[in-house]
């Protein structure tokens, strides 16, 4: 679990880190602004949770867990964006995301990206879908029991170049047990940043 003060130290570089770091990407993203984003939340009850903060954190987001309680992360996240507003993505409950989303708001942070994925009685695994429609793209390239990581390793970079909305309904392998219950990812990002950093 990843300190208080680790978050807000890190917080205070959040700026200069979107501005300097570079990745390597397929040339169909090459026109597009990509950032990192720092820090991927993940509900430590849940093992698709752990799979997608897994595959974050391969691709270079630092991980917050959290038992399921989300009063210390709320307080960590509220003194960190007091310093400086940065992105934050993760999978969770409903009821955690809407503790943040109020938070993030108050913080000059908006939803750029809400998944909801839950389990149906036919044994899939049904996830819809809303944000900019490039990341849409890049989520709906595998729908098994994998979707997981791949929620995880596309939710570690974002583009404020690509604001277009838009919807999906998908719909995957169901998971091991373990794994049947509704979560839902998301990305938190900045109003109004400006940061023109490319990923390529």
């Amino acid at each position: 679990m990843i300190t208080r003060r680790e978050v807000i130290g890190s917080g205070l570089a959040v700026s200069m880190l979107a501005r300097t770091s570079v990745a390597s990407v397929s040339s169909a993203d090459s026109q597009a602004n990509w950032l990192p984003v720092p820090y991927f939340v993940a509900d430590e009850r849940f093992g698709a949770a752990h799979e997608a903060s897994h595959a974050a954190a391969g691709s270079g987001a630092a991980i917050m867990t959290f038992p399921g309680d989300v009063t210390a992360l709320y307080e960590s996240l509220d003194l960190a964006w007091r310093s400086a507003r940065f992105a934050v993505s993760g999978m969770t409950t409903t009821a955690a995301l809407f503790v943040l989303e109020r938070l993030a708001w108050e913080r000059g942070l908006r939803t750029a990206y809400r998944g909801v994925h839950r389990p149906t009685s036919e044994g899939s695994m049904r996830h819809e879908l809303a944000g900019s429609s490039e990341l849409l793209r890049r989520l709906a390239g595998e729908h098994d029991s994998h979707w997981a990581s791949r929620v995880g390793r596309e939710l570690a970079w974002w583009s404020p170049a690509k604001a277009s909305g838009g919807e999906a309904t998908l719909l995957s392998q169901m998971l091991p047990c373990a794994h049947r219950a509704t979560l839902v990812s998301w990305l938190l990002t900045p109003k109004d940043d400006r940061a023109r950093t490319a990923r390529k």
